[in-house]
């Protein structure tokens, strides 16, 4: 289990199930566990440090509880990772 600021995580261009990061506002306390976890580089022609992440969620808060497969799609900025997209 990793605990951290998700909102601290997420691009200014993040794209997820809300649409926006105002989501990882309203969470509060959460728990996030992680299995399974495959990294692929993502191609692409701007030269961006872009990678795809598979992986098995189990997330827990107060208002919802889910289980299933994630797909994160981040970019590596001046050394701190970013969320862009996730499904």
């Amino acid at each position: 289990m990793y605990s951290e600021n998700l909102i601290d995580f997420a691009s200014n261009d993040y794209l997820g199930f809300a649409g926006d990061k105002k989501i990882f506002k309203k969470a509060g306390q959460i728990k996030i566990f992680a299995s399974k976890i495959n990294i692929a580089p993502y191609p692409n022609s701007s030269n961006r440090k872009l990678f795809l992440v598979f992986f098995n969620e189990k997330y827990h808060s107060k208002n919802y509880n889910w289980q299933g497969k994630k797909t994160l799609m981040v970019e590596i900025k001046n050394g701190q990772f970013y969320i862009l997209l996730e499904k």
